[in-house]
């Protein structure tokens, strides 16, 4: 059951979600190059700025993605909520 998996833990939604489509395959791919280039080009220390850029991009994404999953949720459930309550369901 779907409670039983949230209560213990055993859905990850982020781990188990990866997007299967080529426009994010591309931007993965422009953006492991793009890091590849800046590696040959600028000194040690700029590239560790940069990789501190990329970790603190990853986590505010990573906050939105949480935030926009709980609102995503919420809304879901205020919709059955709403539909459950239309004169066409008995009581």
């Amino acid at each position: 059951m779907i409670l039983e998996a949230l209560y213990g833990g055993e859905i990850h939604v982020e781990a188990q979600v990866v997007p299967n489509c080529q426009a994010y395959s591309d931007a993965s791919k422009v953006a492991s190059d793009l890091i590849k280039e800046l590696e040959q080009i600028i000194s040690k220390e700029a590239f560790e700025k940069v990789n501190e850029l990329s970790d603190a991009l990853s986590a505010v994404n990573g906050i939105e993605a949480i935030e926009q999953f709980k609102y995503g949720v919420a809304i879901g459930v205020l919709l059955m909520k709403e539909i459950n309550e239309l004169p066409y369901f008995p009581k």
